[in-house]
């Protein structure tokens, strides 16, 4: 679809030499939208109910959560599409939130698999928080999909919003749905009344030996 200056992250294989060389620095080529897209993966790490703020957790929810990003940013990268990675947790660093940016440079997913292997497994600050940040790091137009071990609702307002700011947010959540007072699943007219679309995940196998991870 044309040019554009090269940025940090970018696969040197999208160099565009002659354009390149005639204007004197180093431009990429740009795909067609439908081509080309960045999707951020955005780990909800709290496993309870409550406060962000506590630091029960509960550990193999938070270790199936990890497993679960890991596989669906191998999917996504491998079918060409820039990943990132955002999580309201310490990991190596005193920066509360650890991100990052969409890329599909090669060690891209090595990066991620080394900052879910360091995360801490209780949030370092609220959701709203974090989600309230990326308007300013993610190009307009990048999906935001997060991954959740528990009820959505809570995290639905701050999905709404960067969604009326031109970003794609939806939802996978990991484990069996919520259930109302009556003991019943959302209805599907619910669902719609949300504006951001949300599925079922299921890793099978269990974390330590998984085999497949499925979104219903």
């Amino acid at each position: 679809a044309g040019v554009r200056d090269y940025r940090a992250g970018d696969a040197l294989r999208r160099v565009h030499v002659r354009a390149s060389a005639r204007v004197g620095r180093p431009l990429v080529k740009q795909f067609d939208p439908a081509r080309e897209r960045d999707v951020l993966i955005v780990l909800d790490i709290q496993t309870l109910e409550g406060p962000a703020w506590q630091t029960a957790f509960e550990e193999d929810r938070a270790e199936e959560l990890c497993v679960a990003v890991g596989s669906l940013a191998a999917r996504l990268l491998a079918d060409g599409a820039s990943v990132g990675l955002a999580v309201a947790a310490h990991s190596a660093s005193v920066r509360p939130i650890a991100y990052l940016a969409p890329s599909e440079a090669a060690g891209q997913l090595g990066r991620i698999l080394d900052t879910l292997a360091r995360l801490s497994p209780f949030p370092s600050a609220t959701f709203e928080r974090l989600a309230g940040g990326l308007g300013r790091v993610l190009r307009p137009g990048a999906t935001v999909l997060v991954v959740t071990g528990r009820d959505e609702t809570p995290l639905l307002p701050s999905l709404r919003r960067l969604g009326s700011v031109g970003f794609q947010p939806s939802v996978l959540r990991l484990g069996p749905a919520p259930r109302g007072r009556d003991g019943t699943t959302p209805s599907s007219a619910a669902g719609r009344r949300r504006r951001v679309p949300v599925s079922g995940l299921r890793l099978e196998g269990g974390w330590r030996t998984p085999e497949r991870l499925v979104v219903t």
